[in-house]
């Protein structure tokens, strides 16, 4: 028994498997398309339910993606988890996500979905990338991601604010050290690789500015309603 699993997973582990794209490729595109039935035919027959708003899904996602890089980033070892097994995951997820923003022409989401494919793409072709396993460093950033569902669902600020403080931890302080680790493995700053991480990044800072808008706006509402109260 043992030793069956043990070939089951050194062949989906294999660098020739494409199994870790597509098995997952057809749970997240089957979720996609459940999501598009009439709400008659749903088990869940919620009007309002979108793919991009069902959070637990994603969450599976988020879980996956960090728990294999944490494999990844721990073994360091491609015999017991190859690297490639995190991108084609992600590639997976990614290719549907791609499919959603563009049907719901949401500009941000879109960019953010290509860049991702594009990235993951170079970190699958690229042997430093491979060799630095800057896919599993990659996707350690959805750590922040879970807590900005939470956030949503719950509505209350100091959520809000540990979403924020995950956020900056995340992407704001972690990508740049990411991009100095390929620097100091001389790739220029005109490398595509390292523009479209910097174009990324680019991406990540106007989000956060609009979290921080958020929360000086709240903080500033905060302090004047208690001076209504104390009036």
């Amino acid at each position: 028994m043992a030793s069956n699993a043990a070939l089951l997973w050194q062949d989906v582990n294999s660098e020739e498997s494409w199994k870790p794209l597509i098995y997952p490729f057809i749970f997240w595109a089957s979720s996609y398309l459940y999501c598009q039935l009439p709400p008659t035919r749903r088990r869940r027959q919620d009007k309002t339910l979108e793919w991009h708003e069902w959070h637990a899904l994603h969450n599976l996602h988020n879980a996956g993606a960090i728990l294999l890089a944490l494999g990844s980033l721990l073994l360091h070892d491609d015999t017991i988890l190859n690297e490639r097994f995190g991108i084609l995951f992600s590639l997976s997820y990614f290719l549907v996500d791609l499919v959603d923003t563009t049907t719901r022409l949401d500009g941000p989401y879109i960019l953010h979905a290509v860049m991702v494919l594009v990235l993951a793409t170079f970190n699958y072709t690229t042997p430093l990338h491979r060799q630095l396993r800057m896919n599993s460093k990659a996707a350690l950033l959805e750590t922040s991601t879970p807590f900005l569902y939470h956030a949503k669902q719950t509505r209350n600020p100091i959520h809000f604010c540990l979403f924020a403080i995950v956020f900056t931890l995340c992407r704001i302080i972690w990508l740049p050290i990411m991009m100095l680790q390929l620097r100091d493995h001389d790739l220029p700053w005109n490398d595509i690789r390292l523009i479209i991480v910097m174009a990324f990044y680019a991406l990540n800072l106007f989000w956060y500015a609009k979290i921080l808008r958020i929360i000086i706006t709240e903080g500033i509402n905060l302090i004047q309603a208690r001076k209504t109260k104390t009036q």
